[in-house]
Parts: C-alpha cells; sequence; structure tokens
C-alpha cells in the first residue's frame, strides 16, 4: 500500500523550499552586491555653508529604488548602495537629489564595480530639479515599507496556492482510497 500522506508531505516540503529558494537564485543572477558609497557634503549655494539636516534622497534608475538619509551637524551624508533593496548593477546610474525645504540640489553618477565610491558635494539652491518626478518627495521609510508589504503579499499568496494545492490532493486521495473497489 502506498504512503500517501508521506507523498503529500515531500511534495508540500518541496514546494515551500521551492518558493524560497528561487526568488533568491534569480536576484543573485540579476544583481551583486557591490560596495559603493555616496558620500559628500550639501552647501548652501549663496553663503558657501554647509546646512544640517537636509534629507538626501539616492534613486536607482533602472530598478526605481529609493533609499535616504540626513546630512549630520556638519552638513555631511552617506550613502551606501548596498542599502537598495533591488540591488545594483555594474553601470546603474544613480540620481541624487537633496531637498531643504524649497531649496534642492539634483545630480547624477555611474555605479563601478572596480571603485569604492564617489565624493559629490551638492549645492543647494532654487529648484533644480530637472523633472516635476514626485517620487523622490516620498520618504524612503514609506516606500521600503510599501515594497517590503507587496513582498509580503505575495509570499502570503504563494504559501496560500501550496496549501490549497495540498489540501485538494490530500481530499482527492482520500476520496479515491475510500472507494470501494468493484
Amino acid at each position: 500500500m502506498v504512503n500517501y500522506r508521506g507523498i503529500l508531505t515531500v511534495i508540500l516540503l518541496i514546494s515551500m523550499v521551492s518558493i524560497s529558494i528561487i526568488p533568491i537564485s534569480v536576484s543573485a543572477q540579476e544583481t551583486r552586491q557591490i560596495p559603493f558609497v555616496i558620500y559628500g557634503y550639501v552647501y548652501d549655494e549663496e553663503t558657501h555653508e554647509t546646512v544640517q539636516n537636509v534629507i538626501v534622497y539616492a534613486e536607482n534608475k533602472r530598478t526605481g529604488d529609493i533609499i535616504s538619509t540626513v546630512t549630520n551637524d556638519f552638513g555631511q551624508y552617506s550613502i551606501d548602495v548596498l542599502n537598495f533593496n533591488l540591488g545594483v548593477k555594474n553601470g546603474d546610474i544613480v540620481k541624487i537629489v537633496a531637498k531643504y525645504g524649497n531649496l534642492s540640489a539634483y545630480t547624477e553618477t555611474t555605479i563601478l564595480e572596480d571603485e569604492a565610491g564617489e565624493q559629490i558635494n551638492l549645492y543647494l539652491y532654487g529648484d533644480s530639479t530637472p523633472d516635476s518626478d514626485t517620487s523622490t518627495q516620498l520618504t524612503s521609510d514609506t516606500l521600503i515599507g510599501i515594497m517590503q508589504i507587496q513582498n509580503n503579499i505575495l509570499i502570503v499568496l504563494a504559501l496560500f496556492v501550496v496549501v490549497l494545492m495540498s489540501v485538494m490532493i490530500f481530499n482527492n486521495i482520500r476520496i479515491n482510497t475510500n472507494k470501494p473497489k468493484l
């Protein structure tokens, strides 16, 4: 007699392991962890003094992933691209935007795997962003939270499908094994 419960358990375990491994292997092929730090000072264009408490955003233009930081008491900021949730590739372009009240600064840089980082000093003056992209006005915590919620929903849905399929298989096996033989 075949042990259907054992087979069902093995199928369920393989399904759960597959769900947890597949996203890791796909993301490892597409992106790599490139250590690259973007750092510098934020200055007021008119006074040439450093400005503290400026929000500095970095957006990976390929993925749309955004991270942010705030300048310290000396007007200095540092952004490690390893903090991008969706990773980076060699050659990715990163848009850097600094916002302080009605002042802003904008620039771009390219991630190169043979460099450890780049110093980029930003100079705040009237609205200098070249487009009216409002995505950089959201805080990175909000965007990261939205992305984490989306990922969690996908994981829950995938697990629900696996459990539902397992229940259907188990019920089908139970129905078939309980039928009288003719």
